[in-house]
């Protein structure tokens, strides 16, 4: 059983085929190209997590050895200015008492947290709170995909679009070549054996390259 019918035109089974091979191939490396995307946009979330972690350190040891709970309150809420950050939760050293929670919200206004934080897979960083060596608190910060996910669609999007006009591209600058030096000259050799054929004088070929130079 052939792909094509017998009767179908070398024409349109070369372009139906050569659509087919580069729109399969666009496709595979649009995917690797989403899945690399993604993968670093994780990677920055997980970058600047790490970041966030280290630099609200130092803006809390002051106000947690001073019990300055609004002075806990403006680091923290300064720090979920950070798009990447879920949430917010500083503890006394026992882990007994909340000094601060902050989270974000649907929205993504920040607002008090009045429960646990649900954890995004591995998007959690824990430091402890030192002041003159001694640990005073523990803070832990829970990052979050949503920038991740809201960035997914644009990217999807421009994938999308660039699949689309290099196969455009690729596909009408192929047929236009094959079209000037394999299709005509088919054409013509078909032409020429049916005249052949049928007894009547064949038409001269125009010029042509390779094999169907030789045939002229």
């Amino acid at each position: 059983m052939t792909m094509f019918p017998r009767k179908t035109s070398v024409v349109v089974a070369v372009a139906i085929a050569l659509f087919v091979i580069k729109t399969v191939t666009l496709l595979i490396l649009g995917t690797v190209s989403y899945i690399r995307h993604t993968t670093r946009d994780l990677e920055y979330v997980r970058t600047a997590l790490a970041v966030d972690a280290e630099q609200i350190v130092p803006s809390l040891a002051k106000p947690v050895s001073n019990s300055d709970l609004l002075g806990i309150a403006n680091a923290v809420e300064s720090m979920m200015l950070d798009p990447a950050l879920k949430g917010v939760v500083v503890k006394s050293a026992d882990n007994q008492t909340v000094l601060c929670a902050r989270e974000r919200d649907g929205q993504g206004k920040v607002t008090e947290a009045r429960g646990e934080i649900q954890v995004e897979g591995s998007l959690v960083e824990k430091r402890e709170v030192r002041f003159e060596d001694q640990a005073l608190a523990t803070v832990t910060l829970f990052g979050t995909t949503k920038p991740v996910q809201e960035r997914t669609g644009e990217t999807l999007w421009w994938i999308a679009k660039n699949i689309v006009w290099v196969d455009a591209v690729l596909f009408f600058g192929a047929f236009l070549l094959l079209n000037r030096w394999v299709f005509k000259p088919l054409r013509e050799v078909e032409a020429t054996a049916a005249r052949s054929g049928s007894g009547e004088k064949a038409l001269p070929m125009h010029a042509s390259h390779g094999e169907f130079e030789s045939i002229r």
